[in-house]
């Protein structure tokens, strides 16, 4: 067992290692290169900072419960076959962070995540599910969402500014679908969004596409299902499949393999002189 009293802990772990005991007190815990894997249930109350050569990885789902503050200097958070909720505010550097998360588990960040320009990179491990909630969100420097060795790496939206303020690039493999409740819009803001090849990208009941411009790759897919268009510009190369949308100003300009919406809408959601 580590107690850290009020003092911060500083390691640097070149050939990588496991603690499975309990981390307690109110200082704070900086690993600033290497990796280490967290097992055991921790309840320091101090900050979280994980350096730009470094990996700390969660594998219990008590890793984190007592941290106040997550600082992602460029490192990697992984969530190692668990699914862990945190509440805890995420800092971005100017490097970014990246958050991993293993098959079938979720990670859910209810904590306000902030930064001035670094990239938010959220990479699945054999698929995975990410839940996006805090509505105060403020980073700037965009999202990346990624996904390798199988499986689908979900991103769920349940709250507008949920992405921060920059562009979101959905890479293979991978979904990001905005979900809304009840009288609680959640829209996708002004931000452009590029969805790549074999990924997806959907809007449910009670969201709205804002004013965002979407690029759908070949391959892609869209699906608008009871959400407001807006007065969003989508750039379609993929498939979209629009049902029970609610008119707006939104324009459509299908390229290469893109095809029209289809489904249940009762008449063309789109501006219809801005189809090319």
């Amino acid at each position: 067992h580590v107690n850290l009293g009020g003092q911060t802990l500083t390691l640097t772990n070149g050939n990588g290692g496991a603690f499975n005991g309990s981390i307690n007190g109110s200082g704070n815990l900086t690993l600033d290169s290497g990796s280490l894997t967290l097992s055991g249930s921790n309840t320091y109350t101090g900050v979280t900072t994980i350096g730009n050569d470094a990996t700390l990885t969660a594998a219990s789902a008590q890793a984190l419960t007592g941290t106040t503050a997550i600082h992602l200097n460029g490192g990697v958070l992984g969530v190692s076959n668990i699914d862990l909720a945190t509440s805890a505010p995420v800092v971005l550097g100017a490097d970014g962070g990246t958050l991993t998360l293993s098959r079938s588990h979720t990670l859910e960040l209810d904590g306000a995540i902030s930064g001035n320009a670094g990239v938010l990179n959220l990479l699945g491990i054999g698929g995975g599910t990410v839940l996006l909630t805090n509505a105060n969100n403020s980073y700037q420097g965009g999202t990346r969402i990624s996904n390798t060795f199988g499986g689908t790496n979900v991103v769920d939206v349940t709250a507008t500014s949920a992405l921060g303020s920059g562009d979101v690039t959905v890479g293979a493999s991978s979904a990001l679908n905005f979900i809304g409740h009840g009288s609680t819009i959640v829209s996708a803001g002004s931000r452009t969004i590029n969805v790549g090849g074999t990924a997806s990208i959907s809007f449910g009941n009670s969201t709205s596409l804002g004013s965002s411009t979407i690029n759908m790759a070949a391959g892609s897919s869209g699906t608008i299902g009871g959400a407001d268009m807006g007065s969003a510009h989508l750039n379609n190369a993929g498939m979209v499949q629009v049902s029970d949308a609610a008119s707006g100003h939104a324009v459509l300009t299908n390229a290469a393999s893109g095809t029209v919406p289809s489904g249940s809408q009762i008449g063309d959601p789109f501006r219809s002189e801005d189809h090319t």
